[in-house]
C-alpha cells in the first residue's frame, strides 16, 4: 500500500544547495507519485487562526467553556458578552473554565478577579486563584507503538506523524503578565472552594481582563466577566469512592521538585483522590530463619493520611505489591525463591511453591495483618497480587490460584486485588477484587456471575487517560461507571510517570519491556498515559505540583459520585418518582461497550448534558432536603 514518507533537512548556509537522490540498496522496485520540496515553519511561530476572527470587533473577548472541554488555541470565541456561572455544594471545589481570544494588538494581558459576595456584601466561597492552560506537543494519535521488528538504532518514529498541540498543565498565573497569547484562544481555569460553614446562598463576583501596557493613561481594562457562584443548602457527603492514583517518583524523577508524601498529600487533600500506598513502606527482614518487621515511619504516614486527613478509602498493602506481573514468575521475598532451581523454573509446577517460602511469606503477611489490625485499619487495604496476569501463559493460571490460597490462609479476611481487565472462571472464589475494563472486556453474564459469586470491582484504566482527545470524559465519567454497575470505584498506574519534560512534549520515550520469561518487545506508550499531575517550573517555589486539565475533571467525577449517591438515598428514603426518573437519565450517559477514553467525542456525544444533569441533581437534591 501506499504510504507518505517524511524527513527534514537543516541548511547550515543562507546558500546551502539541497539535491534529492532516490536510490535503494535492495532489488525491489519501489513506486512514488510525488515529491514535495518545502519550508518548514516551527509550530511555535504559527498563526492559529478562528472563524470567529472575521466577524470580531472587540481586540479581547471570552466565553465560558464546560470544563469537561478542552480549550484549544483555534477554538473559535464569539463576540458578544459572556456572564459565567458556576454551582456547588458546600464542601466542595468547582472550577470555572474561560475561552479568552485576544486579537493581535493584545501584546501583554493582566486580571482581578473580585472575590464572590452576596446581596449583603458578604463573602462567600474562597477564589483559589487563576490558572491558564498549557500545551504540550504530540506527534501522533495515542496507541501502543509497536516498535519490536526495527533494529536497535532506528528512529521509532509512528507511522501517523501528525503534530498537534493540546491542553493539560495548569500554569498558575496570579499576578503575573500575560504575554504570547495575540492571534489564539487561551484557556484560564479559577477554582472556588466552599466547606461546610459556607452559608447557600448566591455570590457574585468579576474577572477583569486588563492592557498590561502601561500608558500615562493608566491601566485600560479590555474587558469585564461578571460571575455567579450559586451554592446549594447542603453538604456533600464524604467521600468513599476509591480512586487509586499509582506512585511513580522514581520515573523522571529529574524534574520533580516534590516528594512522594507531598504528592500523596496534594491529591488527597486538594482533589480526593488516594494514593497506591503509604509513602514508607514498612522494613521487613529474615533474622535467624525469623521474619522482623519496623513499622514506625509506616506508622506515621498512615496515621496523617488515613486518621488526620482521611482521604484515601482504599489503598494496596506494602507487601506483595504485584508479587508477579504478566506471564511472569512470582517475586523471591526476603531472597527465597518461589520455586526450586533457577529463574525462570523452567519445568517446574508453578501452582506449588516450596515450603520455605510460603513460610516466610504467611509470617510477613500476619504481622501485617496483626499491625493493622491494632491500628484499626484493617478493612482500608487490599492485596494487589498481580498486574495484567496472562492467563493464556501456561503455569500462571495455577501459579495465581496457589498465591491467594498462600495468603487467603494466612489472613482470611484480606481482600487480594488483580488487574485482570478480564473473566478467568478458575480464579473465581481466589481473587476477591477484581480489575476490570469497562470498555466491553466483560459481558453482562460473566459480571453477573462474578459479583453473584461474591466479588468486588475496581475499573482498570490503562491507557484511557491520554491527551490528545477533545473532552476530558473518562476522567469524569469513571465514577458514573462505578455507581451505575455498583463497582468500589478505580485506579489507574501512573500520577507522575515521565519520560520527558511533560511540560514540553505530550508523548512518551520508547522502551523495552518483557512480558514473560525470554520474550521483550519495544513499545511506547500513549500520549501522556501514567500522570496527571505535572512538576512546576523551578520559578514557582511554592507550588511544586501543577494541576492539569484532566485532573479538574477527576475531581469532579469524584464529587459527581457523592451528589449521585445522595441523591439516590434520598429519593429511596422518600419514594421520590422524580429524582428516580433523574438518576436513570444519568445512568444512561454510560454504556458498555464503548470506543473507550481517547474516543471521547464517542464516549460523551454531548459533553454538557452531563453537566445539565449534575445540575439538576443538585437542584433535586436541595428540594428533597427542604
Amino acid at each position: 500500500g501506499w504510504r507518505p514518507f517524511a524527513t527534514t533537512v537543516r541548511g547550515k548556509f543562507p546558500n546551502s544547495v539541497i539535491e534529492i537522490h532516490l536510490s535503494s540498496e535492495t532489488a525491489d522496485r519501489l513506486e512514488y507519485d510525488g515529491l514535495l520540496l518545502a519550508e518548514v515553519l516551527p509550530l511555535s511561530k504559527a498563526v492559529m487562526e478562528s472563524q470567529s476572527d472575521l466577524t470580531a470587533k472587540a481586540p479581547l473577548r471570552a466565553m465560558q467553556v464546560d470544563t469537561i472541554r478542552k480549550v484549544f488555541q483555534d477554538t473559535p470565541v464569539e463576540d458578544k458578552p459572556c456572564e459565567a456561572a458556576i454551582w456547588m455544594a458546600q464542601g466542595e471545589s468547582e472550577p470555572l473554565q474561560l475561552a479568552v481570544r485576544a486579537s493581535s494588538d493584545i501584546q501583554i494581558l493582566t486580571f482581578y478577579v473580585s472575590e464572590p459576595r452576596d446581596e449583603n456584601g458578604n463573602k462567600g466561597p474562597s477564589f483559589g486563584g487563576m490558572c491558564m492552560g498549557s500545551y504540550a506537543k504530540v506527534d501522533s494519535e495515542s496507541r501502543y507503538n509497536s516498535f519490536t521488528n526495527l533494529p536497535v538504532y532506528g528512529l521509532c518514529v509512528p507511522s501517523d506523524c501528525l503534530p498537534d498541540l493540546y491542553p493539560d498543565a495548569l500554569m498558575p498565573v496570579d499576578g503575573k503578565k500575560i504575554v504570547g497569547i495575540s492571534n489564539m484562544t487561551s484557556g484560564f481555569q479559577m477554582l472556588f472552594t466552599t466547606d461546610y460553614s459556607t452559608k447557600p446562598g448566591v455570590y457574585r463576583g468579576v474577572i477583569y481582563f486588563i492592557d498590561g501596557k502601561k500608558t500615562f493613561l493608566g491601566k485600560k481594562i479590555l474587558l469585564k466577566v461578571p460571575y455567579k457562584v450559586t451554592v446549594w443548602p447542603f453538604k456533600l457527603p464524604k467521600n468513599n469512592l476509591t480512586a487509586i492514583f499509582d506512585n511513580r517518583f522514581w520515573k523522571g524523577s529529574e524534574h520533580k521538585r516534590y516528594t512522594p508524601m507531598q504528592l500523596a498529600t496534594f491529591l488527597g487533600q486538594s482533589y480526593k483522590l488516594g494514593f497506591d500506598e503509604i509513602p514508607s513502606r514498612p522494613v521487613f527482614k529474615l533474622v535467624d530463619g525469623k521474619v522482623t518487621a519496623d513499622f514506625r515511619k509506616f506508622d506515621e504516614n498512615a496515621q496523617f493520611l488515613l486518621k488526620q486527613l482521611d482521604v484515601m478509602p482504599r489503598l494496596y498493602l506494602p507487601i506483595f505489591r504485584e508479587h508477579f506481573g504478566w506471564g511472569r514468575p512470582p517475586a523471591n521475598f526476603l531472597g527465597v525463591k518461589p520455586y526450586p532451581g533457577e529463574w525462570p523454573y523452567e519445568g517446574v509446577d508453578r501452582g506449588k511453591f516450596t515450603d520455605e517460602y510460603k513460610r516466610v511469606c504467611q509470617e510477613a503477611l500476619k504481622l501485617m495483618m496483626q499491625h493493622l489490625r491494632d491500628m484499626g485499619l484493617e478493612d482500608r487495604f487490599l492485596l494487589y497480587v498481580a498486574d495484567e496476569p496472562h492467563e493464556n501463559v501456561p503455569g500462571i493460571k495455577e501459579q495465581m490460584i496457589a498465591l491467594c490460597d498462600m495468603f487467603h490462609e494466612a489472613w482470611p479476611t484480606v481482600k487480594i486485588y488483580s488487574s485482570t481487565w478480564r473473566y478467568v472462571p478458575e480464579w473465581l472464589g481466589k481473587i476477591d477484587v477484581w480489575g476490570i475494563g469497562v470498555q466491553g472486556q466483560v459481558t453482562p453474564e460473566q459480571f453477573k456471575i462474578m459479583k453473584d459469586a461474591g466479588a468486588e470491582f475496581l475499573i482498570t484504566t490503562d491507557g484511557q487517560m491520554c491527551i490528545d482527545t477533545p473532552y476530558n470524559a473518562i476522567e469524569r465519567l469513571l465514577p458514573l461507571y462505578a455507581w451505575k454497575h455498583g463497582l468500589l470505584g478505580y485506579e489507574y498506574w501512573g500520577a507522575d510517570w515521565f519520560t520527558h519534560d511533560p511540560l514540553e512534549w505530550g508523548i512518551h520515550t520508547v522502551h523495552f519491556e518483557s512480558d514473560r520469561p525470554g520474550h521483550t518487545f519495544r513499545v511506547r506508550y500513549p500520549n501522556a498515559d501514567g500522570y496527571v499531575i505535572y512538576p512546576s517550573p523551578k520559578a514557582l517555589k511554592d507550588k511544586p505540583i501543577l494541576s492539569s486539565v484532566r485532573l479538574e475533571a477527576l475531581r469532579d467525577g469524584v464529587e459527581d459520585y457523592a451528589y449521585y449517591t445522595l441523591l439516590e438515598k434520598l429519593a429511596n428514603e422518600k419514594d421520590d418518582a422524580a429524582a428516580k426518573k433523574l438518576l436513570e437519565d444519568v445512568k444512561a450517559l454510560v454504556f458498555i461497550p464503548n470506543a473507550g477514553g481517547r474516543k471521547s467525542e464517542h464516549l460523551l456525544p454531548q459533553p454538557e448534558r452531563l453537566s445539565e444533569l449534575r445540575r439538576q441533581v443538585g437542584e433535586a437534591i436541595a428540594r428533597l432536603m427542604r
